[in-house]
């Protein structure tokens, strides 16, 4: 494959054209590496939210999506299109830290000690270097059709406007997470749930309907997916957004309640069991009914996946609460004011 690969690599540079120069241009990156063999799947690791918390910077890379986001303080604040590792010269995934950094960086062959660009058009790292590790780097690049492709051998690659933004940003020391993670659910300001997939780039993660709900339960949302449009959207696995629902964490009394409610269209929904199990009540489901039974009240209950909801406007009949979204996106459960 080694001597397949090189032998292209001089007929394309030999006809010319931006193709064979952005080919040309990867070879030149880090031309070692493409000796090594293709490694196995490495063990994934998938960031939790107390990895992207705190105080300070964090980049976290995932692969699959061929994405870079930058986390100041735990929140998001800038996402990025990279190019990354082909699929003979992966990208490794693991915990990183931005161990250097350089401006107008030479680049020099590390099997070919004699062979070095200098900083200009014709380098590979376009602008700014930032070091991770071993020759594995986050740099710019001279070769901006890549940006958003499996075409390096195992840098992260930035449009070069991007990386000399993200340099002037991130101090030595930040920690980088490369994960490669097909199914990817973000939650909007609105508090909108949406699911992305991505294609198997590397081979490395096979996806079902069982792991989108895994995934979307990250959020309180996975019963009141259909879990026909979640096969179909695996299927397609095109980084498109498929909205689910709305989520707010719940909370009362200025606790924390660890489930969300769930915003279905018009109606708000809230799962039965953790909430009646917050209030230390016991409850009842009757399928036949379609009831919740808890002491003396019964309400209407809604089955929904493989949970049962009741709607936020049982609240008082069920619990003697009231509930609604508050100015931070939760959703607060309170007593209901008694009447003048």
């Amino acid at each position: 494959m080694r001597y397949v690969l090189i032998s292209l690599l001089i007929f394309l540079t030999a006809i010319g054209g931006g193709y064979a120069f952005s080919v040309f241009a990867e070879e030149l990156e880090s031309r070692f590496l493409l000796a090594n063999p293709v490694p196995a799947a490495p063990p994934q690791h998938e960031p939790d939210e107390s990895e992207t918390t705190g105080t300070g910077f964090r980049i976290v890379i995932n692969l699959a999506s061929r994405r870079l986001a930058l986390y100041e303080n735990g929140i998001q604040t800038k996402l990025y299109p990279v190019a990354v590792g082909k699929e003979w010269t992966p990208t490794p995934t693991g915990r990183f830290v931005v161990e250097e950094k350089q401006e107008d960086p030479a680049w020099a062959d590390p099997k070919r000690e004699e062979t070095v660009v200098p900083p200009g058009e014709d380098n590979p790292l376009g602008t700014r270097w930032m070091g991770i590790g071993g020759y594995y780097g986050i740099h710019g690049t001279n070769a901006p059709s890549s940006i958003g492709d499996y075409m390096s051998n195992g840098c992260i690659r930035m449009f070069d406007e991007d990386a000399q933004e993200l340099f002037s940003i991130v101090p030595t020391g930040t920690p980088v997470e490369i994960v490669y993670q097909r199914v990817v659910v973000e939650k909007q300001a609105d508090g909108t749930v949406s699911l992305y997939c991505y294609p198997d780039g590397y081979g490395w993660q096979g996806l079902d309907v069982k792991d989108a709900l895994n995934a979307l339960s990250r959020y309180g949302v996975q019963d009141f997916a259909e879990p026909e449009s979640l096969a179909a959207h695996i299927e397609t696995s095109d980084g498109a957004p498929l909205p689910i629902a709305k989520s707010y964490p719940v909370r009362t009394n200025g606790t924390d309640l660890n489930f969300f409610a769930v915003q279905d269209g018009e109606e708000i929904y809230l799962p039965a069991a953790p909430l009646f199990h917050a209030f230390h009540l016991p409850w009842e489901w009757d399928a036949e009914k379609q009831t919740i039974k808890s002491g003396y009240r019964v309400v209407s209950g809604f089955p929904k996946g493989e949970g049962v909801y009741l709607k936020a406007d049982g609240l008082e009949k069920a619990l003697h609460l009231s509930g609604e979204r508050n100015e931070t996106g939760q959703f607060e459960l309170t007593a209901p004011k008694k009447k003048q």
